[in-house]
């Protein structure tokens, strides 16, 4: 009883205060945000949807829709609902984790409590990332690793309840899947320190590993279209893709963190299979990042988290300064993403101060967006009701159409008006105009704010559609409402005349 008076108690103050934050402090990240825009888009739009936005895993599609439907019979705000859905999800992977530990090594509710506050703030406090895909993917992995650190004690989980945790790790894989690269790393590991292969094909391991099979089998395997449409979207992000000089660069910390861990395991005589467990969570996490070729810090957060994990598994043979440098190292890059995610929060502040003060409503309205990075508007149109009426998060096929002009010679220049020479990018583009054809928005907001990723070029939407004449038709029938050209937030408001 002592037990879950404990745990009930600290969960209900753990969750109330992230309802709190939210709720008074921080907006939820730009992803988050844009995935319910995106479901609620969905929803809005019904069948035709995939005529406008062919790309929308179906996972997430599921996730957020379930969470407007939810808000919409509950009458609690979407914001809330989501927040909780993700809290529900954090519950889920702490009692696993518990269960696991406290059925092989024995654990107490400080086992729980830990696993809990850990797996539901850190997320919050690196880059404001509570609910992206990255957090249910650590999520899943948590109890995962809870497992393997067991060793021979592992034998004394059943079936059952090792297909629960297949399940629940092929479930939220499924919002990341190439983080299956991860459970490969550890398995192969395992399977090489124990001299036992057959260990490849546990019973968790297969399970999860037949979800995301058939999920990627049913969703890009079966329909032709949804396979274009993926294809679409990832190349209109190669502007975004970073070279490997500066991958390199990025991977110096993680690379220098992981050395650190490996030499403090070494010093201490930590327990050899642990070490290179930990190890290969910690490189296959990187693995995935080096892989997506463009590490936002999103991508970074597994990486931590394996890092964190590693350190519980061979912590316990470290002596106090052992552990002080680790929290130091750790503690670097957390406290430099959580004053990253301050310019985000500044943003959209400025931009709901902003829409209020100039009395611009757009509550319930469709907003058309041109725009180059998705913040702040996806935070604001989902706190003031408002539908983004843009297939894309952001227009990302533009800046890949401009970077081969975006060089240290064209430092300051405006670039020429745009020429869509792919049909990656044709296909996208004629998505977004069909949409404001057939549907046309209320309002069309342009962002000046930031040219990412472009580097050197000074952008500027006007005259990169200057020469696009199905745009001009749309646009002509819009007029200035109001402009702001000044830090931080640079966007022009055009209100439709009917």
């Amino acid at each position: 009883m002592k037990f879950w008076s404990i745990c009930t108690t600290v969960v209900v103050l753990a969750v109330t205060a992230v309802l709190l934050s939210y709720g008074m402090l921080l907006s939820l990240h730009q992803d988050l945000s844009g995935g319910i825009l995106n479901a609620k888009l969905a929803l809005t739009l019904g069948h035709e949807f995939n005529s406008y936005n062919g790309y929308f895993p179906p996972v997430e599609k599921f996730w957020y829709t379930a969470a407007l439907e939810i808000s919409a019979i509950s009458g609690v705000d979407i914001i809330t609902v989501i927040l909780l859905q993700s809290c529900i999800m954090v519950t889920i992977s702490a009692a696993l984790a518990f269960h696991i530990r406290q059925k092989t090594m024995g654990a107490s509710a400080r086992f729980f409590c830990v696993s809990f506050l850990v797996l539901l703030l850190l997320p919050i406090l690196f880059k404001n990332i509570f609910g992206l895909r990255e957090h249910f993917v650590v999520l899943g992995l948590w109890p995962y690793m809870v497992l393997r650190a067991a060793g021979e004690k592992a034998e004394k989980i059943g079936v059952k309840f090792r297909i629960v945790l297949g399940l629940w790790m092929g479930f939220t894989l499924l919002f990341k899947y190439l983080c299956s690269l991860i459970v490969m790393f550890v398995e192969l590991t395992d399977a090489l320190v124990q001299r036992r292969f057959l260990h490849l094909f546990r019973l968790e391991n297969v399970l999860s590993g037949i979800v995301v099979f058939i999920y990627l089998f049913l969703w890009l395997g079966l329909d032709p279209g949804q396979r274009e449409a993926f294809s679409a979207v990832r190349e209109s992000i190669s502007g975004n893709l970073i070279s490997m000089a500066t991958t390199l660069s990025r991977a110096q910390f993680w690379i220098f963190a992981t050395i650190v861990m490996l030499l403090l395991s070494r010093v201490f005589k930590s327990n050899q299979r642990f070490t290179l467990i930990g190890l290969a969570f910690v490189l296959g996490a990187i693995t995935v990042a080096w892989a997506q070729e463009r590490w936002y810090s999103h991508h970074l957060f597994p990486i931590v988290m394996a890092l964190v994990g590693w350190w519980w598994l061979v912590g316990n043979t470290f002596n106090k300064w052992a552990h002080v440098l680790m929290f130091v190292v750790l503690g670097y890059h957390i406290q430099f993403q959580t004053h990253n995610s301050l310019r985000y929060q500044v943003r959209t502040s400025f931009l709901e101060h902003t829409l209020r003060n100039e009395e611009i409503s757009i509550l319930g309205k469709r907003i058309g967006l041109l725009n180059q990075h998705p913040s702040p508007y996806n935070q604001v149109f989902l706190s003031s009701g408002a539908s983004r009426w843009t297939p894309q998060p952001n227009i990302a096929y533009v800046s890949s159409a401009l970077k081969p002009f975006d060089t240290v010679k064209n430092r300051g220049v405006v670039p020429p008006p745009l020429t869509l020479g792919t049909d990656s990018s044709l296909f996208l583009h004629d998505q977004l105009l069909r949409m404001w054809e057939d549907y046309p928005p209320d309002a069309i907001i342009i962002d000046n704010t930031t040219k990412w990723p472009l580097k050197y070029l000074r952008f500027d939407w006007h005259q990169v559609l200057s020469e696009d004449q199905r745009f001009q038709e749309v646009f002509k029938h819009y007029e200035l409402k109001y402009k702001h050209d000044d830090w931080p937030v640079k966007f022009e408001y055009y209100v439709r005349n009917y």
